[in-house]
């Protein structure tokens, strides 16, 4: 009814029908089609401006990448269709070339050396992550590097040279090549940050909730904390990270164990907020990254920052491990420390296998740290715990041994502060 061919003449109708079915279906029939109309146009507007801010955030975060001179990986995957692991190390700098020398202490120092050294290796599953720290203090063997002055020459292999030195041989390059070398290890992804650096991420990521067992007052870092529990972030974050003094048995094993404590608070905060797996929040931790680190020239592709975070959005907490590679004192000098060669060449096996790395459930966190309510009230329960946990780690071959120091992202931990 309604319709005809148009062979045939329409049914008729009085003029009064007519009206009434204009009055009724015209602005039914008109008012779907205006909506459906503004509905396209309001989609297409907001994709054309959601596409926009895309190709303008890359193009912002893409300018602000500075390269690591003379760093240039053999491996440069497609991480769109990765299916490998990753090998990146981060390197933190003490230089106070270009910062903000007024807040970090000697201002006249403008070599660079390594403060931090993290080893980052996401399994080829994408299910396990570990970050091993290297103690600055450890002496090392040093492969030849080139000079980072354009020269085209190259440093000559040195023995027996402290890690963080490395840096002011030869750059970043310089480090992740000696590092390579330890450990037998690609390590085509390198990152280097300074203190700027540093404050400005803890900022971009709105502070993190540290504890301390006790005050904390080191004047040479410039710490100060009440015991309990804080978030920090911007100088106060730097001065918790570089703390050596007040935090644990003034050693940089001591320091490391200390910032396992902040890096594991900071991938609950991570994890919790679901800020990897976020476009915005990630492209606002990219753009912090770039403005603020210097990177080897495969991650000047800004997808692949973000593939590389997107990758870990999925790990969860237990299965991020960090570590502190194992050491042993140094015959030579009771200030520095060598590589536990043994115990060493075990977890760099297991890294270049790819192997998925669990800690014992006897492992110690580091004597910068302890778990988190686990002070003397508990130590008693610990202690009937201790012994069947370690033979339960040593009768399974997927747990590390128990000399092995370190936490999960899982474990809550507090800083140790001296006393």
């Amino acid at each position: 009814m309604g319709r005809h061919r148009s062979d045939e003449a329409p049914l008729s109708r009085t003029a009064p029908e007519a009206a009434v079915q204009h009055a009724r279906r015209a602005p039914l029939t008109g008012g779907w089609r205006s909506w459906l109309r503004w509905a396209a146009l309001g989609v297409s507007t907001v994709l054309v401006i959601a596409v926009g801010m895309v190709v303008l955030a890359v193009h912002d975060v893409a300018k602000n990448v500075t390269y690591i001179a003379g760093y240039s990986s053999t491996a440069k995957p497609d991480l769109r269709a990765y299916k490998g692991a990753v090998n990146l190390l981060l390197i933190g700098s003490d230089s106070r070339a270009g910062q903000d020398k007024s807040s970090y202490g000697d201002a006249s120092k403008q070599s660079a050396s390594a403060d931090v050294m993290i080893l980052i290796h996401l399994n080829s599953a994408h299910t396990n992550a570990v970050a091993m720290s290297f103690p600055r203090d450890l002496m090392v063997s040093v492969p030849s590097c080139p000079k980072n002055d354009g020269s085209g020459e190259s440093y000559s292999a040195m023995s027996s040279v402290q890690l963080n030195s490395t840096l002011s041989y030869g750059g970043a390059s310089c480090t992740a090549k000696t590092i390579e070398s330890l450990t037998g290890l690609d390590i085509p992804f390198v990152a280097e940050i300074g203190f700027d650096g540093v404050v400005e991420m803890t900022n971009a990521v709105g502070g993190v909730s540290v504890c301390v067992t006790s005050d904390i007052n080191d004047r040479q870092s410039g710490l100060q904390l009440s015991a309990g529990e804080h978030v920090i972030q911007g100088a106060q974050a730097l001065s918790f990270l570089r703390d050596r003094h007040g935090i644990g048995d003034g050693s940089d094993l001591g320091r490391i164990s200390g910032q396992q404590v902040y890096m594991a608070s900071l991938v609950r905060k991570l994890h919790s907020e679901k800020t990897l797996s976020d476009p915005v929040k990630v492209y606002k931790l990219a753009s912090a990254a770039t403005r603020n680190m210097q990177f080897s020239s495969n991650l000047g592709d800004v997808s692949t920052l973000a593939q590389l975070a997107t990758a870990a959005s999925h790990i969860s907490l237990e299965n991020v491990v960090f570590l502190q590679a194992p050491t042993a004192a140094d015959p030579t000098n009771s200030n520095r420390v060598v590589f536990d060669q043994p115990l060493a060449n075990q977890l760099f096996a297991k890294l270049k296998a790819d192997e998925v790395f669990q800690l014992s459930p006897a492992a110690q966190t580091g004597a910068g740290s302890v778990v988190e309510g686990s002070a003397s009230a508990s130590a008693s329960a610990e202690s009937e715990t201790s012994a069947s946990a370690s033979a339960e780690a040593s009768a399974s071959s997927s747990y590390l041994p128990d000399s092995v120091r370190g936490q999960t992202a899982a474990t809550q931990t507090c800083a140790k502060a001296q006393k």
